[in-house]
C-alpha cells in the first residue's frame, strides 16, 4: 500500500448513511403482451407532496457529507478528515432526529387519512388504492434514516488496485467542489452577494482538510484565504473584487485543468515542478510556493476597489482584514481581466 493510501486511512473517518422510505406506488396490473414483453400499470398510493420532507432531508445529508469529505465509491462511503468527524456526526444526527420527528408526528398519524384522501380524489381507482396501500405496520418497518462511522486500518485491508482508486480521490474532491459551486448558482455569476464568501469559506475548509490528498487542494485553500479578507464585509461584491472571485471560480469549475495547472499564477513551470515533486509526500507540502508566486508581483500593482455598502445585505461573519493589497490577489484580478471578461 502506497504512502498516500496509508495517509487516507490513518487521517480519515468513513461515514455511511442510508434512507428507507415506504413505496409510494404499487403494481396494479401486469399484462403479458408477448413472451418477452409485459406492460405494467403502476398505482400511486398517496399524493407525493405529503412526504417531500424525506427527499429534502436526504439531499441535505448528501450535501453535508460532500462539504466535509469526499466519496470513496469502492466502499460506498464518505472519506471524512478526522478533524471534521465531530461536525459530520452532529450534522447527520440532527438530520436523523428531524427525520424521526417528521415520521412520528406527521407520517404515522396521518398515513391512513392520506390514503383515504387519495382514494376520494381518484374515484375510478379508489378500490385499487385502498387494496394496494401498505399497512401502517409495513410503513413503520420500512421507513428510517440510519448512519454510521468507522475507521479502516491499512494493515487489515486486502485489495486489488485500491491504490489506483485512492489516487483519484483528489480529482473526485475537486469535481465535488465544482458541483457544489454549480448547485449554489455560481457557475456564471459576475456579481456576488455576501453569501458568496461563506460558500468560498466552506470550500476552503474542505480543501484544507483534504490537502493531504494533493497539493492542489492546499493551493485552493491558500488562495481563497488570501482573497476573503480583502472583500467588502457588506453590500454587493462587484468591480475588481468580483473579478477576483470570478477568477477563482473559473479555475475551480474546471477540475481536470485545475489539478494540472492550479490557478496558473506566477512562474507556472516552477510551480508545476514543486507540485509534482511533493505529490508523493503530501505531508511535506510547502505553502511558500504559493506565496512566492504572489511576491513576484510589483508592489505598485493596482489597488482592489471596494464596493459601497448596501442596506440590502447584513454584515457577514467574515471580517475585512487590515491588509488592503495582496500581490497574489492583484495578479489574480489581472489574469482574469486578461481572459476577455466583459463586465
Amino acid at each position: 500500500m502506497t504512502k498516500i493510501a496509508t495517509q487516507v486511512f490513518k487521517r480519515s473517518v468513513c461515514f455511511v448513511y442510508d434512507t428507507r422510505v415506504f413505496s409510494l406506488t404499487r403494481d396494479a396490473t401486469i399484462e403479458r403482451r408477448s413472451p418477452t414483453r409485459r406492460r405494467k400499470d403502476v398505482q400511486d398510493i398517496i399524493d407525493k407532496k405529503h412526504v417531500r420532507d424525506f427527499g429534502s432531508l436526504k439531499q441535505e445529508a448528501f450535501r453535508s457529507c460532500r462539504s466535509m469529505g469526499t466519496k470513496l465509491n469502492i466502499i460506498n462511503a464518505w472519506i471524512t478528515p478526522e478533524e471534521n468527524e465531530q461536525a459530520q456526526w452532529a450534522a447527520l444526527e440532527d438530520i436523523q432526529k428531524r427525520w424521526d420527528h417528521f415520521t412520528n408526528t406527521d407520517v404515522y398519524p396521518n398515513y391512513q387519512s392520506w390514503v383515504n384522501e387519495h382514494a376520494r380524489a381518484n374515484p375510478t381507482e379508489s378500490l385499487d388504492i385502498l387494496a394496494l396501500a401498505p399497512t401502517l405496520a409495513e410503513v413503520k418497518r420500512s421507513t428510517r434514516f440510519v448512519f454510521t462511522s468507522f475507521r479502516l486500518s491499512p494493515k487489515h485491508i486486502k485489495a486489488v488496485n485500491l491504490d489506483q482508486e485512492l489516487g483519484t480521490l483528489a480529482e473526485q474532491a475537486l469535481h465535488e467542489i465544482a458541483s457544489e459551486l454549480k448547485d449554489c448558482g455560481l457557475a456564471h455569476s459576475r456579481s456576488f452577494t455576501q453569501s458568496t464568501p461563506k460558500i468560498l469559506g466552506r470550500i476552503s475548509k474542505k480543501a484544507r482538510s483534504l490537502a493531504y490528498l494533493h497539493p492542489r487542494l492546499l493551493e485552493m485553500h491558500e488562495v481563497i484565504e488570501r482573497v476573503l479578507p480583502q472583500l467588502p464585509a457588506s453590500g454587493q461584491i462587484k468591480d475588481m473584487d468580483a473579478l477576483a472571485i470570478r477568477g477563482i471560480l473559473d479555475a475551480i469549475l474546471d477540475p481536470c485543468r485545475f489539478i494540472q495547472r492550479g490557478f496558473g499564477i506566477g512562474d507556472a513551470n516552477q510551480q508545476e515542478q514543486e507540485i509534482y515533486r511533493s505529490a508523493d509526500a503530501p505531508e511535506q507540502i510547502d505553502v511558500s510556493v504559493i506565496s512566492a508566486a504572489g511576491d513576484q508581483v510589483a508592489a505598485e500593482a493596482e489597488q482592489s476597489l471596494q464596493s459601497e455598502p448596501s442596506d440590502e445585505d447584513d454584515v457577514d461573519d467574515i471580517q475585512p482584514g487590515q491588509v488592503t493589497h495582496d500581490p497574489l490577489v492583484a495578479q489574480l484580478k489581472q489574469k482574469t481581466a486578461a481572459d476577455n471578461w466583459v463586465w
